[in-house]
């Protein structure tokens, strides 16, 4: 209980001045007596907050050398981890979280990320479904299962994420491209066009998605309505207009 209080007085402190909270914490420390697991947590995140990650990992790991089921010391080892690029070392810490009872959207994305770099494509794949399960507007999320869908050909789940990346998030231009991409890979280069064509019309196009749809339009031979999409072109990219 006093630990507790002391924690939550700790992270208020590293809110405004983690230096400050770093040398607090420091000095109550015993040199005869060895620290807690609920101490050498809250000097992980003093330390973490100060940016001395490598002194942060240091206290994560002894809260959970003494405390192996220390959940929240698991989780948070595991975030230092993929800040950090460690997604081996992020997998291994955050796997270990969830198996502690982390449901946290957030664990589950940062896991499926951490997957997805170590080449891990098929539990990647189930990890983005498990965050977007507890978080289903996340972008990042959303943006991870499309990566996964399209790298295993799954045209159809991937053409309907899209889709709802674009409704949810119209001025985003890349959205469109996307979803236009997703189109030309299923061979539906119409379809492409009309999606091109509606983010013209709504002025959200910009140089890539205007040059896809030119290169669509003169492809097909469809010479006028390419010139008129190469005109418009003109302005945002001169030289290849």
């Amino acid at each position: 209980a006093e630990e507790y209080a002391l924690y939550e007085k700790a992270q208020t402190l590293l809110e405004s001045n983690p230096a400050f909270a770093v040398k607090l914490l420091e000095a109550m420390m015993k040199d005869d007596e060895k620290a807690s697991p609920a101490f050498e947590f809250i000097l992980g995140n003093a330390y973490y907050a100060a940016g001395e990650t490598e002194k942060s990992e240091l206290h994560y790991k002894g809260a959970i050398e003494r405390y192996p089921t220390f959940l929240r010391a698991w989780s948070n080892l595991g975030i230092l981890y993929y800040t950090n690029g460690r997604f081996q070392d992020a997998v291994r810490a955050l796997s270990r979280s969830i198996a502690l009872g982390d449901r946290e959207s957030r664990t589950y994305g940062l896991l499926a990320y951490s997957l997805e770099q170590i080449g891990n494509d098929v539990a990647a794949e189930v990890s983005y479904m498990q965050a977007l399960s507890g978080a289903p507007g996340d972008v990042d999320w959303q943006e991870g299962l499309l990566r996964m869908c399209l790298k295993s050909h799954q045209l159809i789940r991937a053409e309907s994420i899209a889709r709802t990346l674009v409704n949810n998030h119209p001025s985003e231009s890349r959205y469109w491209l996307i979803l236009a991409n997703v189109l030309l890979e299923a061979g539906r280069r119409l379809d492409a066009a009309a999606v091109l064509e509606t983010a013209a019309g709504a002025g959200v196009a910009n140089k890539d998605e205007l040059l896809l749809l030119g290169d669509i339009y003169a492809e097909r031979g469809m010479n006028d309505e390419a010139l008129a999409i190469y005109s418009k072109l003109l302005k945002p990219a001169p030289e290849e207009g």
